[in-house]
């Protein structure tokens, strides 16, 4: 008699086998942007007592570790609590992990069949108050290859660098808070040489801007692209809220 597993991912010869790709196309992901991580790195871990840990990549230098869930809603919607508590875990050895590693927890990006919200933003708003210091939690698009993050304030920072790469002299960003003090939006402003909306898409849509890669020089003044060159990969994603022109604003999300 054929049994069901309501566990299996539809589709999928078996969940360790779909575990199994997302991890390689993550670690294709780094490769190509110029970040070599292994399979299957250890480092200690522990408070007073330390026993060594295998994440799914990383590396001592850059020190990286990053944890891969290719974790998806369930097949009526609700909550995954058993991959939930997964992702708990990482939280957990992330933060006995040694402090000089960045870490990374790079999640499938999966939308719920009916409100659209990503199972990465979902955990952020619940179970946010578990997210260390020092931790990333980045959503990886498995058709676009594409890596992002719901963190407005990273997208700050990669606004503000690619203001500078465009031979900005000045950048303000302004907080604009509502009638009851609470922050509605973010307006980043700067004098630089601009882009061109066919520039962005292209960029936009690439892994860390590669013409910074290879660039000498930005064409005015001349600086040298910093983003590009950054040995961390905290530069290389693509924030969803870094989508932004001159003046335009960035809607803040609450955790809570």
């Amino acid at each position: 008699m054929a049994t069901t597993n309501n566990f299996q991912r539809v589709g999928a010869t078996s969940n360790t086998e779909a575990g199994r790709e997302f991890e390689e196309a993550a670690h294709i992901f780094f490769e190509t942007a110029g970040i070599k991580l292994e399979r299957g790195f250890s480092v200690p871990v522990g408070y007073k007592v330390k026993k060594s840990k295998m994440f799914d990549l990383g590396s001592a230098e850059p020190p990286i570790l990053v944890e891969c869930k290719s974790y998806t809603w369930t097949e009526i919607g609700n909550s995954p609590s058993a991959k939930i508590r997964g992702m708990n875990e990482a939280m957990l050895l992330f933060s006995v992990a040694p402090p000089e590693y960045q870490k990374i927890l790079l999640i499938l990006k999966h939308k719920h069949q009916r409100s659209g919200v990503t199972l990465a933003s979902h955990y952020i708003k619940n179970q946010g108050h578990l997210i260390g210091p020092g931790v990333e939690i980045w959503e990886f698009d498995l058709d676009a290859k594409v890596a992002s993050t719901r963190d407005f304030i990273k997208a700050i920072s990669e606004s503000v660098w690619n203001a500078l790469d465009a031979d900005a002299a000045a950048t303000s960003v302004d907080l604009v808070r509502n009638a009851l003090g609470g922050l509605e939006s973010i307006v980043i402003r700067d004098n630089g040489t601009g882009i061109t909306k066919a520039r962005a898409e292209h960029d936009f849509e690439s892994l860390g801007d590669p013409w910074k890669l290879h660039a000498p020089r930005t064409p005015v003044l001349p600086r040298y692209p910093w983003q590009g060159r950054a040995r961390s990969p905290s530069v290389l994603f693509t924030p969803a809220q870094s989508r932004v022109e001159k003046g335009q604003t960035i809607p803040t999300q609450n955790r809570d």
